[in-house]
């Protein structure tokens, strides 16, 4: 079993590996994660019948996702639905949907850094923080995170870049002056865009942090260090409604929080906060 499955939430670390199933396996991830509790009884036969795949499948699923085995994955997800909410409450229409929605991203919030790697962490803000220039990336969905970013290390007073246009960013990384980090945002790592800007970016021997859900893909091998975000949901790119981008921005603002630690006082405080107050309507 991996570290990241002993020391996460059963659900989380199949979201994360997900992008890298097989079909059949899949299959098995997407009923789980739609019924937990009701996995939680089922035997590895029972489970094998309801998702209408071999036993021998659901095992090998299992084992995908970090597990020794099924009888393992189910008691790691007794001791994770144990501590969830039991599911929408009394309301329905458009209110219980509502209130359901935010019900499940409270708690999608709770495991949104239990992939992290502390090393990994360490040498991010390090990075960061010291560093002369930091480009800001990112495209699509993943973009509006990428701006909330780069405006929370602005106000910390480093020297940030961000470009929103695809093909402006590219230029951009071809040209960063010596002791620049990239910092990239790609939610299932796989936006074609990014990943020509991070690859751009590599020729100029620039380090790249990148932050994902997905620990395998296209963009996260181009990374120097990845941070890995529990995501609900399948990381499906497609999925402007479904898939909420919550932890992606609650990991850059605790990102940011970090990082301020590290960085000296460079007597912006003030100045950001004069200049946000400016913005606020006088009554």
């Amino acid at each position: 079993m991996s570290e990241a499955a002993l020391t996460s939430p059963v659900t989380a670390t199949i979201r994360a590996r997900s992008p890298q199933l097989r079909n059949s396996e899949l299959t098995v991830a997407r009923f789980i994660l739609e019924n937990p509790r009701e996995v939680v009884g089922l035997t590895v036969n029972e489970l094998a019948a309801a998702v209408g795949l071999s036993r021998a499948t659901v095992i090998r699923a299992a084992k995908r996702f970090g597990f020794s085995g099924y009888q393992q994955l189910r008691i790691g997800l007794a001791q994770e639905v144990g501590r969830s909410p039991l599911g929408p409450g009394e309301h329905t229409g458009p209110y219980g949907d509502l209130l359901s929605t935010i019900g499940r991203s409270v708690e999608d919030l709770r495991s949104a850094g239990s992939l992290l790697d502390a090393a990994t962490v360490d040498r991010a803000t390090e990075l960061i923080a010291h560093a002369g220039n930091v480009f800001v990336v990112g495209c699509g969905l993943s973009g509006p995170v990428a701006d909330d970013l780069a405006m929370r290390l602005s106000a910390l007073g480093i020297a940030v870049s961000r470009t929103v246009d695809p093909l402006a960013q590219q230029i951009a990384a071809f040209s960063l002056p010596p002791g620049s980090v990239c910092v990239a945002v790609s939610g299932s790592g796989r936006n074609s865009a990014t990943l020509a800007v991070v690859r751009a970016v590599r020729e100029r021997e620039v380090p790249v942090v990148l932050i994902t859900t997905s620990e395998e893909s296209p963009t996260s091998r181009s990374a120097d260090l990845v941070l890995l975000v529990a995501l609900p949901g399948m990381s499906d790119p497609t999925g402007i409604t479904e898939i909420t981008r919550l932890p992606l921005y609650l990991l850059g603002q605790a990102l940011a929080g970090a990082v301020g630690h590290l960085v000296p006082d460079r007597g912006v405080a003030e100045k950001v906060a004069a200049t946000v107050n400016a913005f606020a309507v006088q009554p």
